[in-house]
Formats: structure tokens, C-alpha cells, sequence
């Protein structure tokens, strides 16, 4: 007798004392090996062959008699063209009529169990559920898995009904059987999607319904810790990587959507910030793993980053005003007018750059979260000398962390600073401004009052004297 067939009698055998049994090393064992004897795994061919049983397929469609003449090699080899053609410009096995009818019956005759076990690994390696003929596999795999003998077939079936993984989208029942506290990973051991059907096109697929699901929970400020963590602990690998590339977009969009007309809570925001900034980087200056992204995902995103902006300039102004006896002693009033706009949401795009001094202690007065511009030496800027770029509404404005003046363009100007650049020259932010003045008068709101009218009469955007004189 095999070594699988004594494993299968086991049970039996000790049934007597199944009490003591269940809590044997004897019984951890045997578990596992028959664990791994249920497993099963299939290596795909190599590309040469993939396209020599191909035409072995066609063949057989042409000439039915050759179907009883084809080796079992070749029959499990289809599985993995079902759905795919290794030959250019042409059909897949199932998009060929007369195909699937006389190959699943050459399985059937033969009781080929291995020839449907590399079916079932094909379709859940690959789960093409939208595909015409996945339906047929489906229910013919369903019978064929049912009845069979096999350890390794019965262990498949098994699972097959725990999970209703060869149900009509068992991807979006498999997630139904996810337990509290349990991760995906953990799921799809249990499901025995393993190996490389671990991150496979149903597991991904899974992982999507995860994400849709988990967007309202990351919107209700009672579930919003929690749920953060959960999306970030199945969306990285231990490694840092992300686990399915290929949705990357959808996390960002689960990520951000849910705040569309709320915000989250400061510690959420901060940890979404940071996860999308080291995956996905800042969109302002690295655009191409955002090119795919939501478009209202997107604003979100960038609006937090004028947040950003904005506190790092505030924190800067902070630092030189302590180490620079030349800094703005009125610098408290500046702070207090911008942020007036910002707690409205008033400032579309801001962008900081930095002079030499302040690019080297960056690390004292910066989060570190993005790379800025900075004035190049020898541009006419002094040394501890930065600068803000605003846009709100039609006016681009320049703000300097020293004792500058302000200056504002209409955004048709093509004298106008540009934003997210990486070097620039005082030129570039001084020149023929539509309007410029200086911070005078700071303690009766002289120049806070002449630039708020000039930006509600350009934009129509208006805020009370008081608010921004909240010092």
C-alpha cells in the first residue's frame, strides 16, 4: 500500500482514540502531510511549447480522431492555453468552436484527474471570469472535481465548496469568508490558493473587493484607525512592496475617495500621506504612477499637499525668525493671512522655494515628505532668502520668508512663476508683476486689507478682515 493511501487511513485506524490522537504529534504530522499531499501546483510551459501544443489543438479540432492519439502531456499543456493564445493574432482554445465539447470529453474518458486539476489552476491563476466560455469550464471543472476519488482532487473540492470558489464571481464570495482579524493572506491559505495563485487573478481580484469594501469604513471617523491599518497591512509585503501592482490606482482612489466631502482625522491623513508619497510619490513633480488615478483622488491628494506646503512655510518662517535678525518681525501677520485662506480651502496649488541656507537645515524646519525647488547660487537671491508660489482662484502670488514684497500675476501671464520646478533664479519670481506692494502696517491689517480686496476682486473669493488678523 502507498504511502498517501496509509496517510488517508489514519483517521480510521486510530479512531478509538481520536481524544488522545487530536493533541498527538502523531495527529500534527499526519495533518500536514495530507495537507500537503491535497495541494497541488502546475508549472507553465515554456513558450516554445505552448505554441507547438497549440497547433497540436487545432489539429485535433480539425481531425477528431486524433484526440484519443494526444498524450497526456499534451492535454494538461492545453489548460494553459485556454484562455490565451501563445500564437499572435490568434483565437484562444476557448474562443474556438468544437474545442472545449471533445476535450473535456477526452478528460472524461480517460479519468484524467490531473489533466482537470491543471484546469482548475489555469482558472484560478488566471480567473477570467468575464470571458464567454469561462462559464463552461466552470460547471464541467464543478462536475468533474465532485465525483472524482482522488486525495488531492477530493481536498480541492473541499474547498471548492467552503469557499464557493467555483461559484458565478467567487471572488466576490470568497471575501465574505473572511474572518474578524484574519488577513487576506490567512483567507487564502484556508482556500488553499497558495504558491503563486496566492497573488493570482482570483486572490487580486479578491483584494479589489476588499478595497471597495473597506472605502465606506475608511469614511466613518469611528472606523477610520483601524481600517487604514488594515488596508496598508494587505496592500504592502514585508519586503515594502506592493503587493498587486497592477491596482495600484485603486488603492490610491480607496486610499483618498473617501474623503471627498469630509476630512479624516489629522493621524489618518498623516499616515495616507506618507504611504502614498513613498509608493507613489509626489504627483506635483512625479506624475507617471498617477497617470491612471481618479481625477477628484487626485485633487484630494494635492489639496493635503498644499496643506503641506503651507505648514512648511509657516515652519520655516518660524525657524529664520529666530536665527535671522534680518527676518520680518511682522512675520506672525503673514502667517495668520495665509492660513486664513487655507483653512478655506482657498489656495488651489503651493510650491516652496528654498534658499541655500535653508535647503541645507531643511532637516530642522521641514517634514521631509517632498522635494522642493530651490534658488540656484548666483541666481540674485540672498543666501537665507525662500520663497512661496500660490495659486488661488486666476492669480499666481509670491510670498518671501524675509522682508520681500508680494507679488501677484493673473495665471494668463506669461511672466507668471511656474510652479513645481527644481531650480530657479530671483527673475523668475519678480518679474513684471501684475501688482506688488510691501508688508506695511502689519499691526492694522494695512497691506492684509489692500491684498484681500485685490484677490476677491480677481477671484470672487472674500474673507473678513478678522479672520485673517487672528494673530
Amino acid at each position: 500500500m502507498s504511502l498517501k493511501a496509509k496517510l488517508n487511513q489514519l483517521p480510521i485506524v486510530f479512531n478509538l482514540k481520536r481524544l488522545e490522537l487530536e493533541h498527538s504529534r502523531l495527529h500534527i504530522a499526519t495533518q500536514r502531510a495530507l495537507i500537503t499531499l491535497g495541494e497541488f501546483d502546475a508549472v507553465e510551459p515554456s513558450e516554445f511549447e505552448l505554441q507547438s501544443e497549440y497547433r497540436k489543438a487545432i489539429a485535433a479540432i480539425t481531425e477528431p480522431s486524433l484526440w484519443p492519439k494526444l498524450s497526456k502531456r499534451s492535454l494538461r499543456t492545453f489548460a494553459w492555453m485556454l484562455f490565451s493564445s501563445p500564437v499572435k493574432g490568434s483565437e484562444s482554445l476557448m474562443d474556438i468552436g468544437g474545442f472545449w465539447q471533445p476535450y473535456s470529453q477526452e478528460l472524461a474518458r480517460r479519468q484524467y484527474k490531473r489533466g482537470w486539476l491543471t484546469i482548475y489552476y489555469v482558472l484560478m491563476l488566471t480567473y477570467p471570469y468575464q470571458n464567454k466560455g469561462f462559464e463552461a469550464v466552470r460547471q464541467s471543472l464543478t462536475y468533474a472535481l465532485r465525483y472524482a476519488v482522488d486525495h488531492k482532487s477530493m481536498t480541492i473540492w473541499a474547498r471548492c465548496e467552503d469557499f464557493d470558489l467555483l461559484e458565478q464571481n467567487g471572488h466576490r464570495v470568497l471575501l465574505n469568508y473572511l474572518d474578524d482579524g484574519e488577513s487576506l493572506d490567512e483567507l487564502y491559505e484556508r482556500a488553499g490558493l497558495t504558491g503563486a495563485l496566492a497573488t493570482g487573478r482570483l486572490a487580486q481580484l479578491t483584494y479589489l473587493e476588499f478595497l471597495n469594501k473597506t472605502q465606506p469604513l475608511l469614511a466613518s471617523r469611528e472606523w477610520q484607525k483601524q481600517t487604514i491599518g488594515q488596508i496598508l497591512r494587505e496592500s504592502i509585503t514585508q519586503q515594502r512592496t506592493l503587493k498587486y501592482p497592477s491596482y495600484r490606482s485603486h488603492l490610491i482612489e480607496a486610499l483618498l475617495l473617501p474623503f471627498q466631502n469630509q476630512k479624516p482625522l489629522k493621524e489618518v491623513k498623516e499616515t495616507i500621506k506618507g504611504f502614498v508619497l513613498s509608493f507613489f510619490k509626489d504627483p506635483r513633480v512625479n506624475n507617471a504612477l498617477w497617470v491612471n488615478v481618479n481625477i477628484e483622488a487626485k485633487k484630494i491628494f494635492l489639496s493635503w499637499m498644499v496643506e503641506s506646503t503651507l505648514e512648511d512655510f509657516f515652519s520655516l518662517l518660524d525657524y529664520v525668525s529666530h536665527g535671522d535678525d534680518t527676518a520680518d518681525r511682522h512675520w506672525r501677520y503673514r502667517k495668520a493671512f495665509w492660513k486664513a485662506y487655507l483653512d478655506i480651502e482657498a489656495i488651489d496649488e503651493a510650491w516652496l522655494v528654498l534658499g541655500p541656507h535653508a535647503k541645507s537645515m531643511s532637516n530642522h524646519f521641514l517634514k521631509g515628505e517632498t522635494s522642493y525647488g530651490y534658488f540656484v547660487r548666483g541666481s540674485g537671491v540672498n543666501h537665507r532668502h525662500s520663497a512661496l508660489i500660490l495659486r488661488i482662484g486666476n492669480l499666481i502670488i509670491t510670498e518671501w520668508s524675509h522682508s520681500g514684497k508680494y507679488r501677484y500675476w493673473l495665471d494668463t501671464s506669461q511672466f507668471a512663476p511656474r510652479f513645481y520646478l527644481t531650480e530657479y533664479n530671483r527673475k523668475m519670481l519678480v518679474n513684471l508683476p501684475y501688482h506688488e506692494d510691501s508688508h506695511y502696517n502689519s499691526e492694522n491689517g494695512t497691506w492684509q486689507r489692500q491684498l484681500s480686496d485685490s484677490i476677491a476682486n480677481h477671484t470672487n473669493i472674500k474673507i473678513k478682515y478678522n479672520n485673517y488678523m487672528r494673530v
